[in-house]
């Protein structure tokens, strides 16, 4: 740590401070992967719509599986645009895996307003497609609602509204609301359509909620919408469905590893079982059946593991199924001689039922990623977290690493809440394990760094000023902050690691955090190497260019892609020089910058991230 450090750090410790300080969680102030759709949409807005036929019905979408635009298994779209996000396992105890989320947030994931902290309006809307009713009878939509859920409660002048599109006077007239409150269960509604102007060709609904518009704040909850003819008011519904999300089929919370370290401790990190829970909304017990899973490498079936128990389902009730992983008779690993750099497998779980109308929800997929980094968060931040009014703060999360490797770096999800602090400064630092808590420091920053929102990805990698080497065991990785103000790093709140991993202090020693979630901080590896992995998919970075090396004015930067790709340059101390965005070709501007090494970092929606390092001589 060098003295300049040093000095600043005391010198901001002692000056009067008589705030409060203390952990604080924020509000999500964007969805990446909202971004990435919106992006899609605006490029090809006549493919995001359906052909001018009109869907028949029944509609029915409990959104465990994607009806939006552009989806990716090509499932049928029932939706237009994508203000409100699908999530799974935002809201608590849902009818089944997956629901709809309205915020402040519009259709780029951005607030709809976030220069004033207090305005307020319409946000978000989901909006069906044109759907046919003609001469059709005992017309009913259902659908849960919940207030808040894992996000923040709307407020009493807060509302979720449904309207129905009036074809014959091309106008929308609000059939229903439900005014903000603090977290309740989910609640079913029944709304019969019976108006003879609604019976037609041409039909649509949609639900809106009425919020403040600088960020993710007042959510709703919406799952399990389902418009069907000859349907009554009240009647259950017949359906089994997956209830919880699975992530990852790996022991200790990991949801990734290295994957040189995965392949050399498999047997270990492999969980033996796996339960996973089903719901049964019907008034009757169901039998379940032909339950599996599957996984697959690069689309190749790897094997489909049957549990050949037969189990029944009471009515109305929740049933835990334990399917056996790595333990007889599957004794499942993933197999370590499929790539030398990074894996990614697919894995789904299914089962079968019957009566059962809705069979989206009786098959669960995720991607468990081996890449260069070790990771207990799921990939998406619902809130944000920072501790505040508290100058020279260190934040601290345990990361259980496997072998003895070389940190080359730090993934950080940095999130832009209300204030923007990408002028603010940290150092990262690493402490060894004390037994209750981080130990002695054995890494920190000698200069300062700035958060870097990546709205695409989500995760900026900072590179270590110095090599560290650390063997197995416990380590804690995180930050120390000069200035008051929270960083906001992303928060998952699908996973529950923070209460026994982060600490945090605020001058008068380590405290346990009390904040329920998951940091997303991701320590790197160099078993790995960026430039060695070999993209599972397509890498559209791969022919990125820049010249001149060395550069001097200017550096031109070449793509071979028109997709819109993130340009983040950094100096060699890890400081933010500019940050911007590019389409296919692009001159950056050095002048004021002094001569040196610098990084420029290329980052795509996709989640690809490229690494160019290059000098400038004057």
């Amino acid at each position: 740590m060098n003295m300049y450090r040093i000095l600043s750090l005391l010198l901001i410790l002692c000056l009067s401070f008589v705030a409060f300080s203390q952990e604080i969680e924020s509000p999500l102030p964007y969805d990446s992967k909202q971004v990435a759709r919106y992006r899609e949409i605006s490029k090809y807005p006549q493919a995001a719509q359906r052909s001018t036929a009109s869907i028949q019905l029944p509609l029915r979408d409990d959104f465990s599986q994607d009806h939006f635009p552009f989806n990716e298994f090509g499932y049928e779209v029932y939706w237009r645009g994508v203000q409100a996000s699908r999530k799974m396992g935002f809201g608590i105890d849902a009818p089944t895996v997956g629901m709809v989320v309205f915020d402040g947030l519009d259709a780029t994931g951005y607030p709809y307003d976030f220069s004033n902290t207090s305005s307020f309006g319409p946000a978000d809307t989901l909006e069906s497609v044109e759907i046919d009713l003609q001469d059709k009878e005992g017309v009913v939509l259902s659908f849960f609602y919940q207030p808040e859920g894992l996000g923040e409660f709307p407020d009493l002048a807060d509302s979720l509204v449904l309207e129905f599109y009036y074809p014959a006077q091309d106008q929308w007239i609000r059939q229903w609301f439900a005014l903000g409150s603090t977290l309740a269960a989910f609640q079913q509604v029944y709304i019969e359509v019976t108006d003879s102007g609604y019976l037609v060709d041409g039909f649509k609904f949609r639900f809106r909620n009425y919020a403040t518009l600088s960020g993710s704040l007042d959510h709703w909850i919406l799952d399990y919408i389902f418009l069907g003819d000859n349907r009554s008011v009240g009647e259950v519904l017949i359906d089994v469905g997956f209830l919880n999300p699975i992530g990852t089929l790996l022991t200790s919370g990991y949801t990734s590893v290295p994957w040189e370290h995965y392949r050399n401790n498999s047997q270990v990190l492999m969980l033996p079982q796996l339960d996973v829970f089903i719901r049964n909304l019907n008034n009757i017990g169901a039998f379940i059946e032909n339950v599996q899973y599957q996984a697959f490498y690069d689309s190749n079936d790897l094997g489909t593991f049957a549990d050949p128990a037969e189990p029944s389902v009471s009515a109305s009730g929740n049933l835990g199924l334990t399917e056996e992983l790595n333990t007889a008779p599957n004794n499942f690993l993933y197999p370590g001689n499929v790539n030398d750099t990074c894996a990614d497998f697919q894995v789904n779980f299914s089962f079968s039922t019957s009566p059962d109308q809705n069979s989206d929800n009786d098959l669960l997929r995720f991607t468990q990623r081996f890449r260069d980094y070790y990771a207990y968060d799921d990939g998406e931040a619902e809130r944000g977290y920072g501790v505040t009014n508290s100058p020279g703060a260190d934040v601290a999360f345990r990361f259980n690493t496997l072998m003895t490797d070389t940190i080359i770096a730090m993934d950080m999800f940095f999130l832009p809440v209300s204030v923007n602090v990408d002028d603010e400064v940290f150092y990262l630092t690493i402490w060894s394990d004390g037994g209750s808590g981080p130990g002695e420091i054995v890494y920190q920053d000698d200069s300062p760094r700035n958060p870097i929102y990546a709205p695409w990805n989500g995760f900026v990698r900072y590179a270590l000023q110095d090599t560290l080497i650390l063997d197995p065991g416990a380590h804690y990785f995180g930050w120390t902050q000069p200035g008051t103000e929270r960083l906001n790093i992303g928060n998952d709140k699908n996973r529950n690691n923070n209460p026994t991993r982060l600490f945090y202090d605020t001058g008068a020693g380590w405290t346990q955090s009390t904040t329920t979630g998951t940091l997303m901080m991701r320590p790197v590896v160099s078993s790995l190497k960026p430039e060695l992995l070999t993209a599972v998919e397509e890498n559209i970075l791969d022919e990125a260019r820049i010249w001149p090396v060395p550069a001097q004015d200017i550096l031109h930067i070449a793509l071979n892609t028109d997709e819109q790709v993130q340009v983040i340059i950094l100096d060699a101390a890890g400081r933010l020089i500019s940050n911007s965005s590019m389409i296919r070709s692009s001159d950056r501007s050095l002048e004021g910058l002094e001569a040196g090494i610098y990084h420029l970092i290329l980052n795509t929606r996709e989640g690809f991230s490229k690494h160019l390092p290059f000098v400038i001589a004057r």
